[in-house]
């Protein structure tokens, strides 16, 4: 897919997930943004690198964060990096930008804002990230917090996103929560999830969801 994908609508998004755990492909009609890039094989990379816009990586565990592969990205596509400060030393440079939460950054048609992520890392981040119709709350490795509750008033939230989630910490959070859509990744254990008033979306690898 290009950077300028006419299949899609202005503030429509695609969301392809790449692995089944952390690595996440994001486009709108200007926009290509790749979250927590790992697993891949650089000169085989499942997109266009050289469309993609922003690279975001969330916390330094391993399975989230591969030195290496964003380098070779950023060679690639001149991204901008958004990821936390201590990512950030790592990989030095430029655009690359430490980020702590509560502050926010626009690029092309995308705006990224940073929340609290309760996880054991070095000032991990969850993202909400907006178009002009429609929010994305994107907790990552989150365990859930009272104060999540605090996302549906604050966002409203149209999409979550959690492949990352045990079962019962998934049902918690949209609960608090409550999205429209909820996007997990396809397992046996996940199939008979419901959540009334919630629409189910379980992606296998490499599958895209188009939202609206």
């Amino acid at each position: 897919m290009s950077g300028n994908d006419l299949s899609l609508l202005e503030g429509s998004i695609a969301l392809t997930l790449l692995n089944v755990y952390s690595t996440l492909l994001l486009k709108t009609r200007l926009s290509s943004v790749v979250f927590d890039p790992v697993k891949l094989n650089p000169h085989k990379l499942p997109f266009d690198v050289q469309a993609i816009d922003t690279i975001v990586i969330t916390h330094e565990h391993a399975d989230h964060f591969d030195k290496e592969l964003v380098l070779e990205m950023r060679r690639r596509s001149k991204a901008q990096i958004l990821t936390t400060p201590f990512v950030a030393q790592k990989l030095g440079g430029e655009r690359v930008r430490g980020l702590g939460v509560g502050e926010s950054v626009k690029i092309k048609d995308l705006t990224f804002y940073t929340e609290s992520c309760v996880h054991p890392a070095n000032q991990p981040l969850a993202f909400i990230i907006k178009t002009d119709i429609v929010t994305i709350y994107y907790p990552v490795d989150s365990e859930p917090f009272a104060a999540m509750k605090e996302i549906k008033s604050r966002y409203e939230p149209d999409i979550m996103i959690c492949i990352e989630a045990s079962k019962g910490d998934l049902l918690e959070i949209a609960e608090m929560v409550k999205p429209k859509i909820v996007i997990s990744y396809f397992a046996t254990g996940f199939a008979d999830i419901g959540i009334p008033g919630v629409e189910m979306k379980m992606l296998r690898q490499f599958e895209t969801f188009r939202y609206p």
